[in-house]
């Protein structure tokens, strides 16, 4: 990792589901991150509440689902999931697709919900679909990123759980064994920094 006036740069990947997802870049301008996802991969529908999502395709083909319609991406296209708006994305593809996601400004909860995830699966705390087996963790990892399940019950069953996680110190543990709290890599990621 570099760090030069408080930004950032790095790079780490985690196999695993999706196929591979690699923090490409975290600055205080932007996160990117790529993402390999194989036939039938898909996140579910969420929202992020302060930040868009931008989507580029660089092989194969990438649905974007919405509340009122879904954009078909192909090599080459890009959009942009804004703020708040509820979306997923799914290869409904036969074939694996490769794309970037930028997230502007920086978003060091993004990027905090990942080392948690990615730890936590490297812990093999998770299932095969890569949910975390504990759910008060996945409440812990969205809270970290301002994003939530777009289901309104769903969204307030996951604030009761970060809750729950922090009374009992849970969130704690998690930021303890996963995060480094001056903003590089810890043990949990499997590529070191390029």
């Amino acid at each position: 990792m570099t760090t030069t006036n408080s930004h950032q740069i790095m790079r780490f990947e985690q196999e695993g589901f999706p196929e591979r997802l690699a923090i490409i870049e975290h600055t205080a301008a932007q996160t990117l991150v790529e993402v390999d996802l194989g036939p039938g991969g898909r996140t579910p529908m969420h929202v992020h509440r302060d930040y868009a999502e931008w989507f580029e395709v660089l092989d194969g083909a990438l649905d974007i689902h919405l509340a009122a319609r879904t954009v078909t991406l192909l090599a080459g296209n890009t959009f942009t999931a804004a703020a708040g708006v509820p979306h997923c994305f799914v290869n409904s593809s036969s074939a694996p697709v490769r794309f970037r996601v930028a997230l502007r400004d920086g978003q060091r909860g993004f990027l905090e919900m990942q080392l948690v995830l990615f730890g936590l699966r490297a812990d093999g705390r998770v299932k095969a679909d890569g949910v975390p087996r504990d759910p008060r963790h996945m409440a812990v990892a969205l809270g970290l990123s301002n994003t939530a399940p777009a289901s309104a019950v769903a969204a307030l069953l996951m604030r009761a759980l970060r809750a729950v996680a922090r009374a009992t110190g849970e969130e704690r543990r998690l930021r303890e064994r996963y995060i480094d709290p001056a903003g590089g890599l810890t043990r949990a990621t499997s590529s070191p920094p390029s």
